[in-house]
């Protein structure tokens, strides 16, 4: 890991906006939000998939040997290499 953590963080920072005003588009319209249910009380919609596409594209653009835990797509880490943990949108229930 070469970036200093607080190149990271800014760059999270960054990333989370731009990911926050994708989610608010699609809050802002809910009626239009394609669900999915994936288990008991567990669902997904297009803008948990699509948001989640945004944060780990800018992350893997920033940080390329980082790995991902995301949690609509699974996981895609080296035990070698720092990795994001990411919830696109935690509380998929609530926001829909």
């Amino acid at each position: 890991m070469t970036e200093n953590i607080e190149y990271r963080y800014l760059a999270a920072c960054a990333i989370a906006r731009e990911a926050g005003k994708l989610a608010l588009s699609y809050f802002q319209d809910v009626s239009k939000l394609t669900v999915e249910v994936k288990g008991i009380q567990d669902l997904a919609s297009i803008a948990d998939r699509e948001v989640e596409e945004l944060i780990v594209t800018r992350l893997a653009q920033s940080f390329p040997s980082d790995g991902f835990l995301a949690e609509e797509r699974g996981s895609a880490v080296s035990p070698d290499s720092a990795f994001w943990v990411i919830d696109p949108i935690d509380g998929t229930s609530n926001f829909i």
